[in-house]
């Protein structure tokens, strides 16, 4: 699996230090996931969740939080670049994890669902702490990222869909 952290055209369109960040940001959600600690809350989350994209994207949205809040306790700011970049590839990861530990299979558009889950979980628990990610730029097809929006809301519960943004939102605006 290729990450999107050493994609070429993702290592040219970012300035170095975003691309710093993102490996870190990476690295550190990657030693959440499969610490002890975590590793059966995560595996809970995916067998209670209403599908396992929603339980994937809970579990990459709660390791995104951390990471974030330990960044900003540091004083550091993730970029909403970075962040993006590292939540790709953080849900492929958490994607093969729900597949060694929970027996889920995932597929491209299961990954994508969950992206947009955690996305609008994240920017849920953060609130105007939120960065403001561009989505139409963290998937290049609109129609793709209108899709998976829906699949986002669809995935979640009823009261999971009352804390998301508006519909359209995600992490950014919606696609034009």
């Amino acid at each position: 699996m290729e990450r999107v952290v050493d994609n070429p055209q993702v290592q040219e369109a970012l300035p170095p230090e975003m691309l710093e960040q993102a490996k870190l940001a990476l690295g550190n959600g990657i030693k959440a996931l499969y610490s002890p600690k975590f590793r059966d809350k995560a595996v809970g989350l995916i067998e209670k969740s209403q599908s396992p994209e929603a339980g994937v994207g809970k579990i990459v949205a709660l390791i995104g939080g951390r990471i974030f809040y330990a960044a900003q306790e540091k004083g550091d700011a993730l970029s909403p670049e970075a962040m993006a970049v590292a939540g790709m590839d953080l849900i492929q990861e958490a994607a093969q994890f729900a597949e060694s530990f929970a027996g889920v299979t995932f597929d491209q558009e299961m990954i994508e669902t969950a992206f947009y889950v955690a996305s609008d979980s994240l920017r849920a628990a953060l609130g105007d702490k939120a960065p403001m990610m561009e989505m139409d730029e963290a998937m290049s097809n609109p129609e793709a990222a209108q899709k998976a929006q829906q699949r986002s809301m669809q995935a979640m519960t009823p009261n999971e869909k009352q804390m998301a943004p508006a519909q359209g939102g995600g992490l950014g605006r919606a696609p034009q």
